[in-house]
């Protein structure tokens, strides 16, 4: 937790453990070690989070098999490899509850959550476009086995009903071939 501004207390991790086949048809690269101008994604996310340590470099069968392979159970931040959190302050981070960086759009491709009025998730579905609120990639987790516990199928933020929901517009996007090339300035 050694580099974190201020008075955080929080473990930073950036998950690496999927398969990345969704870009696989432009490189065999992991889609960490893509370039996004003149650097790659991972260089892009250390630089944002330099005490954040990579976790998946073997890699796993599931969300839940990557996030159980972290040694620290509590405050534990994830950020998603196919993500450039420009824009990220830690001071968004409500330390006391769950958390979870969303965006709106009406693509129906990224996994949905509903709000309440107080920004709190209320229900969450990876396959369905249920609302224009998606998830960002980052996930402030206090009791990671307790998210654990409580996902289904593949996804974090199932786990996480009841979080608090920061709205972002700044992150840039790398999770399949259309976001990669938007990111790039290709599309």
């Amino acid at each position: 937790m050694t580099g974190l501004p201020g008075n955080y207390k929080m473990h930073p991790y950036v998950t690496i453990g999927g398969i990345g086949s969704r870009l696989k048809c432009l490189s065999p690269k992991d889609k960490h070690l893509l370039y996004y101008k003149n650097r790659r994604i991972i260089e892009w996310i250390l630089d944002i989070f330099p005490q954040a340590q990579i976790i998946g470099e073997k890699k796993t069968h599931s969300r839940k098999e990557t996030l159980s392979l972290i040694s620290q159970n509590k405050n534990i931040l994830i950020i998603d490899c196919d993500i450039i959190p420009f824009g990220f302050s830690y001071d968004l981070i409500d330390t006391n509850n769950n958390c979870v960086f969303a965006f709106t759009t009406n693509k129906s491709k990224y996994g949905s959550i509903q709000i309440d009025e107080n920004k709190i998730i209320t229900k969450s579905d990876e396959n369905s476009h249920i609302s224009k609120i998606k998830c960002s990639g980052i996930y402030y987790i206090k009791d990671l086995q307790e998210t654990i516990s409580k996902m289904l199928d593949n996804s974090i933020v199932s786990g996480m009903i009841g979080s608090k929901v920061v709205m972002e517009d700044s992150f840039m996007r790398f999770g399949d071939v259309e976001d990669y090339l938007d990111s790039i300035g290709q599309l």
